[in-house]
């Protein structure tokens, strides 16, 4: 069994703006429920597969965690460094070509996505002379799509920036900046998750859906430049992180596709688990009164396939991964 989420949107507009917002579900995945009286060491391989999206980093978070809570430390290395990137990679080129809400990418876009992807299957065991020709390959294939240096007009994500700029609904349109934590955040979220009380919420902070959009783009382009040192068996340091919050009890904190993504764990004197709970960015970013809810309360979006459209744009930019299912009622009918 796996969990894939949906986010469940529904809308109440009056003359084309947002009057109300609901959002669900909202309470903690049922994964998690899987995991109590489980085997400690059956985990990490068992997060992979019952968590339907970012499974790599979902299998990462859970063996830090349960080193943790065994009182150990474990280094992520060169391989699992670079399955990670591999993953955020994949998930975020499929997400910005193949799924973005309305695209429709020509032959040509689609055969560089592949180059990619291929390039990416397989590139973080593969052997050091394979993987810089994996990385030449992947490097083509991204300026080829228009992510990195090589921006010119007729390649697919500029082309997505300029009808996405030139949107009458979207083009001049601010909302509130993704959820998106760092490293520095991760004490007060491990507090948070062991305590059960909500981290205190971070100042609102705009930003423009273009420039939102461009930093999809970048953050592609430096994944990439990342990927490439680990391949190069430089290690920079990765940003997971992993502690202990005392006996039998551990956190960590591992960047995925979506953003940062926390896993907690008890277990007990037979190393089993009492409590699991996680925190990823589709919890944040889609919470109610979260920063997808405020992005639409009171915007205009018009009426029909158009709003449903932007909607599922300005969705697609708060997470890469998630599913969701629209519905929109006119005040009157609500």
């Amino acid at each position: 069994m796996s969990f894939a989420p949906t986010i469940r949107v529904r809308l109440t507009v009056e003359s084309g703006r947002v009057r109300d917002v609901t959002l669900g579900p909202h309470g903690p995945s049922p994964a998690q429920a899987l995991f109590v009286g489980v085997s400690a060491r059956e985990i990490p391989a068992r997060a992979a597969t019952v968590f339907a999206l970012c499974p790599i980093a979902q299998s990462v978070a859970a063996e830090l965690a349960i080193s943790a809570a065994h009182g150990a430390t474990t280094a992520l290395d060169r391989s699992r460094q670079a399955a990670l990137a591999c993953e955020h990679l994949a998930e975020n080129l499929r997400s910005l070509v193949l799924a973005w809400p309305g695209a429709q990418p020509d032959a040509e876009t689609l055969k560089n996505l592949r180059s990619a992807l291929d390039a990416l299957r397989g590139l973080a065991d593969s052997a050091a002379a394979d993987r810089q020709s994996r990385m030449l390959v992947l490097r083509d294939a991204a300026a080829a799509l228009g992510f990195g240096l090589d921006d010119r007009a007729e390649r697919w994500f500029p082309r997505l920036l300029h009808t996405t700029s030139s949107d009458p609904l979207l083009g001049s349109c601010a909302i509130p900046a993704p959820d998106a934590l760092g490293a520095g955040d991760d004490e007060a979220i491990f507090g948070s998750l062991a305590s059960g009380v909500r981290a205190a919420s971070r100042p609102e902070v705009s930003v423009s859906i273009p420039a939102l959009l461009r930093a999809r783009g970048a953050a592609i382009a430096a994944t990439i430049d990342r990927l490439a040192s680990i391949a190069a068996e430089e290690s920079p340091n990765g940003s997971a992180r992993s502690q202990s919050l005392g006996a039998n009890k551990g956190a960590a904190a591992v960047d995925s596709p979506r953003g940062r993504l926390f896993h907690t764990v008890e277990l007990d004197d037979e190393d089993r688990v009492v409590a699991y709970r996680t925190l990823s960015p589709t919890d944040r970013n889609f919470a109610p009164g979260g920063p997808f809810e405020r992005a639409l309360l009171s915007r205009d979006i018009g009426a029909g396939p158009d709003a449903e459209l932007a909607v599922a744009r300005i969705a697609a930019l708060y997470d890469p991964c998630v599913a969701f299912e629209l519905k929109i009622a006119e005040g009157a009918d609500a």
